[in-house]
């Protein structure tokens, strides 16, 4: 009878150290996929980071022209970048790549409101031009692990 008892319980722990191979096997593969989803969304958050530091910076820019530079900033035709030359923020024409990952520009519009005079709240359409007054609309984007994501912020500035 302890021949038989013996036999069996062998039986079991052959059984026992597949099973726990099996979960071992199970639970390093896990850990090895969250590591890569992490480093993948750790990529993707990095670079949404950068392309909003670099989209605020080109309000930024538009902000600082509109008191420093009206004409510059307002001189933008249609789709312009800003960059630094002597020290000063100026105003170039078409798109801009920075780090060969990310393409920013700015478009400045006419503001039109429903009255010039007190209260005169900005409209769409149906109201008066503001020679004062322009929107900025900056975009920017880049490919997210094969998607192309787009960033926008818009701002008014002032003369």
């Amino acid at each position: 009878m302890t021949m038989n008892t013996k036999k069996n319980n062998s039986g079991f722990s052959m059984i026992e150290v597949i099973i726990s191979l099996l979960v071992g096997s199970i639970l390093v593969m896990t850990f090895i996929t969250l590591v890569i989803q992490s480093k993948k969304i750790e990529s993707t958050n990095k670079d949404a980071f950068r392309a909003e530091l670099y989209l605020r910076e080109t309000i930024e820019a538009a902000k600082d022209l509109e008191q420093s530079d009206w004409d510059e900033i307002t001189g933008c035709a249609s789709i312009c970048h800003p960059e630094i030359s002597t020290d000063a923020w100026t105003v170039v024409d078409g798109e801009e790549t920075i780090d060969s990952t990310f393409t920013r520009s700015f478009s400045v519009y006419p503001v039109q409101r429903n009255q010039l005079s007190f209260p005169n709240e900005i409209v769409e359409s149906g109201g008066i031009e503001d020679p004062n007054t322009k929107k900025v609309v900056a975009s920017i984007e880049w490919d997210a692990n094969g998607a192309i994501r787009t960033l926008t912020l818009e701002t008014y500035i002032y003369k």
